[in-house]
């Protein structure tokens, strides 16, 4: 994903809910490729909740950059 300006503050960097917006986004597209969309989940009445978030910040994300991810996998528990 590629951070916007609305995404940073003053300085260029990208603020903490910028990517917990991101997070939420890539989460949300991962869900329609496993067939979970959100009409399928309203269907069914189940939905995925996020109960707990971590992130470990490595660097500062700016202005422009177009990746924003870390070195590691991600960790998912359902």
């Amino acid at each position: 994903m590629k951070s916007c300006f609305y995404d940073t503050d003053c300085g260029g960097v990208v603020h903490n809910l910028a990517y917990l917006r991101m997070i939420e986004a890539c989460r949300t597209k991962l869900g329609a490729k496993l067939g979970m969309d959100y009409k399928t989940m309203s269907d069914l009445q189940q939905f995925a909740v996020v109960v707990r978030h971590e992130i470990d910040y490595v660097r500062p994300a700016v202005l422009g950059d177009t990746s924003i991810r870390g070195p590691g996998p991600f960790l998912v528990r359902f």
